[in-house]
């Protein structure tokens, strides 16, 4: 098993703020054991729906524009790291923009 670090790329979620509605993009890091990377990128990705579903101000706008994709992975990280909880970066998304 190896230590993972994947940082991955959200779009298509819906924020309420305070009865306002946005359309917004993130980033987050999520560190994973795993035997290979196609292993890890599906555990991250399982893991940032799980957060996502959790929280009462955040939802998929639909199931056709929700995307998450790996930006970034890195291999045989410090294994201490799978007990850190770092938080997502959040950016507002233009009408126009396709993020």
């Amino acid at each position: 098993m190896k230590t993972f670090g994947i940082t991955l790329h959200g779009t298509g979620v819906g924020w309420n703020i305070e009865g306002e509605f946005r359309n917004v993009g993130f980033y987050k890091n999520v560190y994973v054991w795993s035997s290979s990377s196609l292993e890890a990128t599906e555990k991250a990705k399982t893991k940032v729906k799980d957060i996502l579903t959790k929280e009462p101000q955040l939802y998929y706008l639909d199931d056709e524009s929700f995307s998450l994709e790996v930006d970034k992975i890195e291999e045989n990280i410090n294994p201490l790291r799978i007990f850190s909880n770092e938080g997502f970066i959040f950016y507002e998304v233009e009408e126009d923009s396709e993020a």
